[in-house]
């Protein structure tokens, strides 16, 4: 992490649950990405203590919910998982089973093959919050940047 910190302004780490102590002192936010599950509910709650405890209750805990891939059957609602003691999730993930097949048979990303999907639009704005630090103002399309081809 020292090393990647030090070469770029923001890392972003998939991390498996059972390296978490070791790296939790380099992270100043923690996306905690989980499925709306009574499984995923548990593992989310049993991650975001322990972050909590290794790293203090101020760390900032993002809840991303990823309806992509659960089973309809299992599936809880929001609510619901907010009141197993889950904080409200910042980002859904919507199930988009057509757009993720087209996205992995091309091999491209998702938000490049279908840009006005649901799932695109939330992983631009995950994206967003992520490159942005507190203090700093959200980046907004300008004509000018429009007109030259850049942000759209």
């Amino acid at each position: 992490f020292d090393r990647l910190a030090g070469a770029f302004d923001h890392v972003v780490a998939d991390l498996p649950r059972w390296r978490l102590g070791d790296h939790v002192k380099h992270l100043d936010r923690l996306f905690l990405v989980t499925e709306p599950t009574l499984a995923g509910l548990r593992d989310a709650l049993r991650l975001k203590d322990a972050a909590q405890v290794l790293a203090g209750a101020d760390l900032p805990v993002l809840i991303v919910l990823n309806k992509g891939g659960a089973a309809k059957k299992g599936e809880l609602a929001e609510a619901d998982v907010v009141k197993g003691g889950l904080p409200k999730p910042a980002y859904v993930l919507p199930d988009e089973i057509k757009v993720q097949a087209q996205a992995q048979a091309t091999g491209k990303p998702m938000v490049q093959i279908a840009p006005r999907a649901k799932a695109s639009r939330v992983i631009v704005e995950m994206a967003r919050d992520l490159a942005v630090d507190d203090g700093d103002a959200v980046p907004t399309k300008s004509l000018f940047g429009l007109i030259l081809g850049g942000r759209k």
